[in-house]
This record gives structure tokens, sequence and C-alpha cells, in this order.
């Protein structure tokens, strides 16, 4: 019996028949036109292309629907992979990443508050890149870089606003796409290679490997790419995420919390079930 009770203060239901992913849905904060107050906004995106997004508030009685939180309902034309908000351009409002199989699209949603009734959403299309190989995963790095992990070849692929993309090759090791994570105080990438071990690359490093590999003369010439450090796992990852000075993996049987400046191991817990997921909190002062 647990000592605890837990009560939902808001749910809904996403589209019917549709698939979802652990990169579809991301929080973003929007502050109000009206009142200046900083809402979160829950978007969500789904692979039959449909994109959402959600102003939730706790309803009134337990007979009330939560289908007048629902903002903005549309079906893009392309499977979404992922969704990321932040800051992708210059212009105000609310910005949405949008990861495709082969595409990158910002776009810009305008949230009218003016109405009587409800909020109105629009959705303004900002720009796009084309990716060279099919994307995976989408993160931001500094200054809101965004990165594309691809789904084959171990390449990761770095946007700044409207210019043109580059890429970078990981080692050989990494041919397949793993957890991704962008330590914003060490301003590093963790990846984990197909052997278990989780490295750390500063986004200096892979800049200057994609210069070196640009300025090649031979295509496909590898340069030597070294990691800052490096931790051995021993077990695949689930997931990782990165709060504070802490790295934090979860792997398929244990919990593990590193130094994000070394690697240095902190602690590890045994795990008695088989995870699913998991997220980091700030503690309450």
């Amino acid at each position: 019996m647990s000592l605890f009770k837990s009560r939902d203060w808001w749910n809904t239901k996403c589209g019917i028949d549709e698939t979802f992913g652990a990169f579809h849905m991301c929080i973003a904060s929007y502050e109000s036109t009206v009142n200046g107050i900083v809402k979160q906004i829950v978007i969500v995106g789904s692979l039959e292309g449909y994109l959402r997004l959600y102003d939730p508030k706790p309803p009134s009685s337990p007979e009330t629907s939560c289908l007048s939180d629902l903002q903005l309902e549309t079906q893009l034309a392309l499977p979404i992979l992922a969704v990321l908000s932040g800051r992708f351009n210059n212009t105000e409002g609310l910005h949405v990443a949008v990861l495709h199989p082969m595409h990158l699209r910002i776009l810009r949603i305008v949230i009218n508050e003016n109405t009587e009734l409800n909020s109105h959403c629009t959705v303004d299309f900002m720009y796009e890149h084309r990716l060279p190989l099919h994307g995976y995963a989408l993160i931001a790095g500094p200054s809101n870089v965004l990165c594309v992990q691809s789904l084959t070849e171990g390449i990761l692929m770095f946007f700044e606003n409207e210019r043109v993309g580059v890429s970078c090759s990981l080692p050989t090791l990494h041919l397949l796409p793993s957890p991704i994570c962008y330590v914003s105080s060490t301003e590093s990438f963790i990846v984990i290679d197909s052997s278990w071990n989780l490295q750390c690359y500063s986004y200096q490093s892979l800049a200057n490997s994609t210069m070196e590999q640009q300025s090649s003369r031979t295509p496909g010439t590898s340069n030597k790419l070294l990691y800052d450090w490096e931790f051995e796992l021993s077990e695949p990852a689930i997931d990782v995420q990165n709060l504070g000075s802490y790295i934090v993996i979860l792997g398929e049987r244990h919990l593990y919390c590193l130094k994000d400046s070394d690697g240095t191991m902190i602690w590890v817990r045994k795990l008695d079930y088989h995870p699913m997921c998991f997220t980091l909190l700030t503690p309450c002062s």
C-alpha cells in the first residue's frame, strides 16, 4: 500500500491511432501579451505529421473537458521525428524546430489572445534545412545552435539560424544512433558508442573537426577526433541528461551520476526493475 496518493492535474488524448516517441513532446515558455504572465505551453508532434499546442489548465470539475486547452492542431506534409522549442531566429514569438526524416524546419507560432472566447494560434513557416542524411534526434547546443543526429553513419549536423549546416563525423564505433545530451556548463556533447562507452566531445573540437573535414581534398577522409573524457558503462544506455554540474545516465540495470567536468563517477544505483525513462528535477529550496 502506497503512502502517497496521486491526483491527475491535467490530461488529454492526442489524436486517434497516432504514433509517438521520446522526442515528440517539449515544453515551451510563453509570455502572455495580455497580462505578462509566463505560461508553460505543451507542444506535441506525431509520426503522422500532426503538430499540436496545448495550454494546460486545471479543469473546474471532473466532468469538464480539456478540449478547450488545445490551442493549435495542424497536419504537416511530412512525418515528425522530434520537436524542440527555443530562440532560433531574431524575430519575436514562439519558435519551434521540427525534425522530419530529411528536413529540419523552423516554425513561428503566433498566439492571439485578444479573442473573447479563447486564444487563436497561427503557424508561420520561417525557413528549413535539407538534411544530407536521415535524421534521428534533435537537441539544442550553444546559443540555440541546432544539432541533428543522423540515423546511420555517426554524423552530427549543426545548424545556426538560416546558415548552411555543417556536418561532423564521429569515430567508427558511433555508426548507430545513441542517447545524446548537451552540457551547457562545459559546452560539450555527450554521446555513447556501440561498445557502451560514454564519451564527451567539446563543441570546439567538433567544430574544428568539421573545418578539417571540409578542407580535406579526399571525400570521406576521417580526421582523428579526440574526446575530452570517457566513461565505461558496460551496459546499454536508455537516456542521458544533464542538471547543473551532473550528468545522469539511465542504463538497463543501473543509474549513474557523473561529474560533467571529467566524467568522475559520483554514485551508482542498481535498479531492481526494468526502467523505460526518467527525468531530472531541480530540488526545492
